[in-house]
């Protein structure tokens, strides 16, 4: 209540710079964003791989919406859901942030992103040469959450695996945008997806490979990491 008897006006809450919020007993401030670029599309991926059912879930403007839309539509097919050894329609959900290349690199600078790239002809000439195992990150950028998520656990969970092996990224080039080199590794490789890995334990060219990944898989990346250099011949 005001000091005179009144009842206090109740602010707005495009007031509230620094509003908080009591969690189990707990407080937690939350600091104002800037607006979101995000577009949150749910769909379901049929038994033929096709897409179909798009429902935006989030968005900041139905012109995103629409390019969103409009990609997934001539996107090519995608590997159906299987459950009990049989295919199955597939009900998921995507994001996708609409950033300015030249904030994308901005970001990357102040996150310190920093990789070594690699094309197939120099993976040739460089494998009977090396005196430890080379891996390959193939990626789509740093916008894709399973790229970026495979990337960021490369410094988290196999940190204790750095010095022990030659890593590159393939990757859409910042420059001309193009796939090229992720095309030539999947022509050569089989490397049909991303985020894909390559482990070549040897100088004959000889490796093992995994594809996909998300945080729930960071025990399985592990061991995969560990059977991989369990069969380096260096």
């Amino acid at each position: 209540m005001a000091g005179d008897g009144r009842r206090a006006p109740v602010p707005r809450l495009s007031e509230l710079h620094d509003p908080v919020f009591g969690v189990g007993g707990r407080q937690h401030t939350f600091e104002r964003q800037p607006e979101s670029t995000q577009v949150f599309v749910q769909f379901v991926v049929e038994k033929d791989g096709s897409l179909s059912n798009f429902k935006c879930v989030r968005s900041p403007d139905n012109s995103l919406t629409e390019e969103v839309y409009r990609v997934m539509r001539s996107a090519p097919k995608w590997t159906p859901g299987r459950s009990k050894n049989s295919t199955v329609r597939t009900q998921t959900m995507i994001s996708v942030d609409f950033i300015e290349r030249s904030q994308l690199l901005a970001k990357r600078k102040e996150k310190r992103l920093e990789y070594r790239t690699i094309s197939v002809a120099n993976l040739r000439a460089l494998l009977p040469i090396v005196d430890k195992p080379v891996v390959v990150l193939i990626l789509s950028d740093f916008g894709c959450v399973p790229s970026r998520s495979l990337f960021n656990a490369w410094h988290t969970l196999l940190k204790a695996y750095e010095g022990r092996y030659e890593r590159y990224v393939v990757m859409r080039d910042e420059d001309t945008g193009s796939y090229e080199n992720c095309y030539g590794f999947r022509d050569e490789y089989g490397a049909q997806e991303v985020p894909t890995i390559l482990f070549f334990y040897n100088r004959k060219g000889d490796y093992v490979s995994r594809t996909g990944y998300d945080r729930k898989q960071s025990g399985e990346l592990v061991k995969w990491m560990e059977e991989a250099f369990a069969k380096s011949e260096f």
